[in-house]
């Protein structure tokens, strides 16, 4: 059978592939297992205990509300009127809609006042509820089906005392156990939190039971009768936090006690049940998983065993067809390296070549494109210098004739002209490393107030209203034909960035703390999503139809060389906030 090289392969690989994938496989599933039923017992406990505690408190609620009656002094006096305890009755239990009703007995037992007015003047000193009372303690009954009503009960009294501290009677509300049993029954919803469709039930030291999602099984079925416990092994099942598998109900339970408390000693245990399909679906998922998982494997190793031989010359074949596209032009993934040795190294070499030759191609393209780009706007500025300075000559004879001397925007137009001159200068010289500023102490509220003259006559035109909100801020040593050029670069680009209109703000304010300066300029425009933001500042970078790009890089450098840094924060549609942080300099 296996004299072939092809089917020794084949069952070579499958053994060597799958015997240590079987016996990982199996003690992977194990622990997985055990961590998985660890976590969903973890749960099931989780969810008894924190309804345990709820019902806990629906406790200690209840024998407030006692405490409450029992302080009230119109009930403590000797000589309260029949109208006045009906009315503090009634009272109590229209404010606390929890109760049905409440009763007041004399010392004797006799029934002073019932607000359901069913048992006004019987004797009920019999009463499970009426001996503790009367001998001076808080107390609540165990639920119990009342042959009178023909239903659960839950009753509560306490005693009643005088001014001078004797008890003259026992006041005694019940309980509308339809609140205790929403709870109970809101937990089913909760449990989906933890994925188990969950139900609660409460059960008494005999095993009935007192509270249950089907009401018909109140004091009428009994836990322990159905399951063979007792309530020895209950609490043990309760204190070790151990899961009790019902075999006549099909579920899984976890139990938690009730804790007793002053006014309460019954022995009340929550249970918390799910059925053991629903229960064990998630390790059921988990074998399907593993199956599954193993059945791909198995699948996917008997696919790449088969073409093995194959695939021992495939990969030669493969560099043959790659020199030969490469050499023609075409583009050429990268080979696999994952063969056997010898040739891993020549694919791996191969690919190195590509490579190199590729990045090498792309940066003799750059070079070409940037070289390229800077004749032209070398050649761009040199052009502009002329007329510039022909301008500035012609302004300089009418300065000289005094001619529009008494004009208030010729000095700036004047200035401008210089200034547009030497920033013609400065960005034929910019890249280099030691660029030289003329460092002045600089006012950045007065540059700002000259910048905005120039956009003075654009903003109606574009019906962008600006907003100033400049602060005192401390002269800074800089120069201000550098600072002034990035104030104008990020005007501009604020108001292309509203072809609609809409509103700059500009602000200033100083961080005395970290001796800092900051400029905001904060428009409504189009915004920028994170994307652009990341590209800002890049070299030949714009969104504008008929930008560059080179405002804003050189903005960037500018504010690096004054040893600031320029942040953005901006969303589309909503505007965008440019920040200058300028630290403070005092010496040029």
């Amino acid at each position: 059978m296996a004299k072939t090289l092809y089917s020794r392969l084949l069952l070579f690989a499958l053994f060597i592939s799958m015997v240590p994938m079987i016996f990982v496989g199996y003690i992977s599933y194990q622990a997985h297992k055990e961590s998985l039923t660890k976590e969903m017992d973890q749960n099931l406990f989780l969810l008894s205990n924190n309804l345990a505690v709820e019902i806990e408190n629906f406790i200690s609620e209840r024998l407030m509300d006692v405490n409450l009656l029992q302080e009230n002094e119109l009930l403590n006096k000797n000589n309260a009127s029949i109208e006045d305890i009906k009315r503090e009755l009634k009272k109590f239990v229209q404010v606390h809609t929890i109760y049905e009703g409440a009763i007041l007995t004399d010392d004797q037992g006799i029934v002073i006042y019932d607000t359901n007015e069913g048992v006004i003047g019987k004797d009920l000193s019999k009463r499970s509820w009426f001996q503790p009372a009367i001998h001076g303690n808080i107390y609540i009954s165990d639920i119990y089906l009342s042959p009178a009503l023909n239903k659960p009960l839950l009753t509560l009294a306490g005693p009643i005392t005088n001014q001078k501290g004797e008890i003259i009677g026992v006041v005694s509300p019940a309980i509308n156990l339809n609140e205790l049993y929403k709870t109970m029954d809101q937990f089913a919803n909760e449990s989906k939190n933890v994925n188990l469709s969950a139900y609660a039930f409460l059960i008494n030291r005999n095993g009935d039971y007192i509270a249950h999602p089907n009401r018909a099984k109140i004091l009428k079925e009994n836990f322990f009768k159905k399951n063979h416990l007792d309530l020895n092994q209950l609490e043990e099942l309760s204190k070790n936090k151990q899961i009790f598998y019902s075999t006549t109900e099909n579920t899984v339970n976890a139990f938690t006690r009730i804790k007793p408390t002053k006014g309460f000693q019954h022995d009340w245990y929550i249970g918390v049940s799910v059925t053991k399909d629903e229960f064990y679906t998630p390790l059921k998922q988990l074998l399907i998983k593993y199956l599954i998982l193993f059945g791909v494997m198995l699948t996917l190793i008997i696919l790449a065993v088969i073409p093995l031989a194959r695939s021992i010359v495939l990969p030669i074949n493969q560099l043959v067809a790659a020199t030969s596209d490469f050499a023609k032009g075409k583009k050429v993934k990268p080979l696999n390296i994952d063969t056997y040795q010898e040739l891993n190294q020549l694919n791996h070499t191969f690919n190195l070549m590509t490579e190199q030759l590729k990045e090498r191609e792309k940066q003799l393209i750059r070079s070409e494109k940037l070289k390229a780009a800077g004749e032209l706007a070398a050649g761009f500025v040199h052009e502009i210098r002329n007329p510039i300075t022909t301008i500035r000559g012609f302004l300089q004879i009418m300065n000289e004739e005094k001619i529009m001397q008494d004009k208030p925007y010729f000095p700036i137009i004047f200035q401008e002209i210089d200034r547009v001159n030497r920033i013609i200068t400065d960005f034929l010289t910019f890249a280099k490393p030691n660029t030289s500023f003329h460092n002045v102490p600089t006012d950045l509220n007065q540059v700002i107030d000259e910048v905005l003259l120039l956009f003075e006559s654009q903003m109606p035109m574009k019906n962008i209203l600006i907003d100033k909100d400049l602060m005192p801020v401390p002269k800074t040593v800089l120069d201000p034909t550098f600072i002034k050029q990035v104030f104008i670069n990020l005007i501009q680009n604020a108001i292309d960035a509203m072809p609609q209109g809409g509103s700059l703000t500009i602000s200033t304010r100083y961080e005395m703390a970290d001796q800092q300066i900051m400029i905001f300029f904060q428009d409504t425009g189009i915004g920028m999503d994170q994307k652009t933001i990341e590209k800002l500042g890049t070299p030949f970078f714009t969104t504008k139809e008929k930008g560059t790009g080179l405002g804003l890089m050189i903005s960037y450098q500018i504010i690096q060389e004054l040893n600031g840094k320029i942040t953005v924060d901006s969303q589309s549609g909503l505007g965008t906030t440019f920040t200058i942080h300028l630290p403070v300099t005092n010496s040029k």
